[in-house]
């Protein structure tokens, strides 16, 4: 605990701590409302970030399962013929 009174002090005479403000009356409504704002878009960046994660996903796994039944038909119409070994 000395420790950090000591670097408050030092802090506090060199004018390197930073000042607060404090916001007039009248405008910490506003202030409220655009901390919220933010917090809000905040929000809406990441549930955008995690549909389009989704969505990806969702085109891979389709894409994979795509593949899978186009190797299964190609399968389908290779036959053995008599004289070749089977492929």
């Amino acid at each position: 605990m000395r420790g950090d009174s000591d670097k408050l002090t030092t802090l506090l005479r060199g004018g390197m701590f930073p000042l607060a403000y404090v916001y007039p009356a009248g405008m910490r409504e506003t202030r409220d409302l655009l901390r919220r704002r933010m917090h809000l878009v905040h929000i809406r960046g990441e549930a955008g970030d995690r549909e389009s994660q989704r969505r990806e996903e969702d085109r891979r796994h389709v894409r994979h399962h795509e593949s899978r039944r186009a190797s299964a038909r190609q399968s389908d119409f290779e036959v053995d013929r008599p004289g070749e070994p089977g492929v």
